[in-house]
């Protein structure tokens, strides 16, 4: 009855009946994703002055631009974006099944429903500017899996980068999880790959400087004030040589974590490692770890398969 049961579940039916029942919650309009206010500012100042303004948060309003396209015209852009919130959770949920299960298609088809289910029902409880940026990192973690020529592995991952901009912590949660795949590409690789890994490695780790010290001036020049959107506002409560011990043993355990364990994982471990550390400077950034950890809890639950997707042998 359980292996029939399961067997159900595991069906494209089930998928597309998931799809459904999530589609059909924001159809009756039981939840809306919100277009935020900082995107309708810089809508506000024109098409032309933002794009040549240099405005720091230029690449998370091009993002927005399907929802923009429709404010334009006099209509209102929330249920655009409801939709492409919607299409950002489908899109991630497949794209996170196939990095779970390894490119193994049995494994594969048996994460989608559970990946998707976890992500819908996140989406639920948030206002959906985060969803883009669930959809960028899972599109970062399957092309680094996928075997691509380094050439469409980096314009890949530059696509995913622009949906994860949508926030300055999880733009850098992803530019960290891209320049530990671009490092990678600097062994075995053609003397061109490498200097384009180091040169885009180079200019994502600027914008991140540059976001980073913009926030920084914002706080008054005080990194512990930058602590107090996130988890991190606790370390505020240690003497300074504390705080950065707490940090640094962070630091030691999650490389451990990700370093020490199988390498089956190693990239979603990483992620997730980021994200975590990165998460200390913001809630909605370590909201981000939803995204390794819907992957690996959905790949721990399974029942024990072979790495063909067929039961294993006990």
């Amino acid at each position: 009855m359980l292996a029939d049961l399961r067997s159900r579940l595991e069906s494209p039916l089930a998928l597309r009946l998931g799809i459904g029942l999530y589609a059909l919650v924001l159809a009756l309009g039981l939840k809306r994703f919100v277009v935020w206010d900082q995107i309708m500012v810089l809508e506000d100042a024109g098409l032309a002055d933002t794009l040549l303004s240099g405005h720091p948060h230029t690449l998370r309003w091009l993002v927005m631009q399907p929802a923009l396209a429709f404010a334009r015209l006099g209509y209102d852009p929330d249920p655009v974006f409801t939709v492409v919130g919607f299409a950002c959770v489908v899109g991630a949920a497949l794209l996170l099944a196939r990095v779970a299960g390894n490119a193994v298609e049995a494994v594969e088809v048996r994460l989608r429903l559970p990946i998707l289910l976890a992500l819908a029902c996140l989406s639920l409880a948030m206002n959906g500017r985060l969803l883009p940026a669930f959809f960028g990192l899972a599109l970062i973690l399957a092309v680094a899996r996928s075997g691509l020529r380094p050439g469409w592995l980096i314009a890949g991952q530059l696509t995913g980068l622009l949906y994860a901009s949508v926030s300055s912590g999880t733009f850098a949660v992803a530019g960290v999880v891209c320049a530990g795949t671009w490092l990678g590409l600097l062994a075995g690789a053609g003397p061109w790959v490498r200097r384009g890994a180091v040169v885009l490695g180079l200019g994502v780790a600027g914008i991140i400087a540059a976001l980073g010290m913009k926030a920084l001036r914002h706080f008054g020049g005080d990194p512990l004030a930058m602590l107090g959107h996130g988890p991190g506002v606790y370390l505020g409560h240690l003497p300074p040589l504390g705080a950065v011990g707490a940090v640094l043993a962070l630091v030691a355990v999650l490389g451990a974590f990700v370093a020490l364990l199988p390498a089956e994982g190693r990239m979603l471990r990483f992620a997730l490692a980021a994200t975590l550390v990165i998460g200390l400077f913001g809630w909605a950034t370590l909201a981000m770890a939803a995204v390794p950890l819907v992957a690996l809890g959905a790949a721990m639950l399974l029942p024990p398969t072979s790495r063909t997707g067929r039961p294993a042998v006990s």
